[in-house]
């Protein structure tokens, strides 16, 4: 077995290109969580934007079915 003499210089850069790393790995998964609430929320709002795009047009027609109702009650006096 041969001793090796470490350097504490490569020491030092050994220990941090380790944290660099880490911080990297934790900076993707943040970014990952975020890129999944983003979506959520982005699917929620479409829901609600479809839903009350839905309830307008609902208003309407019933809006017109109750003028058109009301035009023909008239031309039947």
């Amino acid at each position: 077995m041969t001793k090796t003499w470490i350097n504490p210089t490569n020491s030092l850069l050994q220990t941090s290109a380790r944290q660099k790393y880490h911080m990297y790995i934790d900076d993707q998964r943040r970014l990952k969580q975020d890129e999944k609430k983003t979506q959520k929320r982005k699917g929620l709002m479409e829901e609600i934007t479809d839903k009350s795009q839905k309830e307008e047009n609902g208003g309407r027609h019933k809006g017109l079915l109750i003028m058109t109702q009301k035009k023909l009650s008239h031309k039947a006096n």
